[in-house]
């Protein structure tokens, strides 16, 4: 198994991944680094399913990014609750802005 290269946080605030092809609502963001996240969804999500997506992200005071990605799903599996689905995805573009804010986001901590 390949290792975590970037620091993961869990989102404590409600992350709404919108696919920007489609314009609909993926599901919530559960945990993010620059290199993946965990989508948290009512319905599963292919395996190997590539989506472009986009995430407000909050930083530690009140300031919002607009965060774009193409990100790459390479698990999805039922969660403890019913109608609910983990997906762990892995980021397969962003720009390098969108990388280092999440990447400072990250490391900031909870």
């Amino acid at each position: 198994m390949t290792e975590r290269r970037d620091r993961r946080r869990n989102a404590r605030q409600a992350m709404v991944l919108v696919n920007t092809i489609s314009g609909g609502n993926l599901g919530r963001i559960g945990n993010l680094s620059a290199g993946g996240l965990m989508l948290i969804s009512s319905q599963p999500v292919g395996e190997s399913s590539i989506y472009q997506a986009q995430f407000q992200l909050l930083d530690a005071g009140t300031a919002t990014r607009k965060i774009d990605l193409a990100f790459q799903v390479l698990w999805c599996a039922p969660a403890g609750s019913k109608n609910t689905f983990w997906s762990g995805c892995q980021t397969i573009d962003i720009s390098e802005q969108d990388r280092a804010a999440i990447h400072a986001w990250a490391n900031a901590g909870d």
